[in-house]
């Protein structure tokens, strides 16, 4: 499922995307996004930039994937600790 950041920076657009599969409020969602990854940096390698590339990491159960045009998609990973905070390890950014 792909999302477009027109009008809002990548790392709402991932706040609200997920929120919104989980049928919560995004104020709601644990861990926070910047326990798992630093927004700001998120932002600015995925807007503003010529290149092509997308950012992937694990949060809330998902494996995200945002590219440097702003899309937002989810994949839903098989399994979910009870905390709700997806143990794998760090983001990985990629050049397409």
């Amino acid at each position: 499922m792909n999302q477009g950041t027109d009008q809002i920076s990548p790392s709402v657009a991932v706040i609200e995307h997920v929120a919104d599969h989980e049928g919560t409020d995004p104020l709601e969602l644990s861990p926070p996004l910047h326990d798992v990854i630093d927004p700001d940096a998120l932002d600015r390698l995925c807007t503003g930039t010529d290149s092509a590339g997308h950012v992937a990491f694990s949060y809330c159960g998902y494996l995200v994937t945002v590219t440097t045009d702003g899309d937002v998609s989810l994949e839903e990973r098989a399994h979910v600790p009870a905390s709700g905070a997806d143990q794998t390890p760090a983001a990985s950014a990629a050049s397409d």
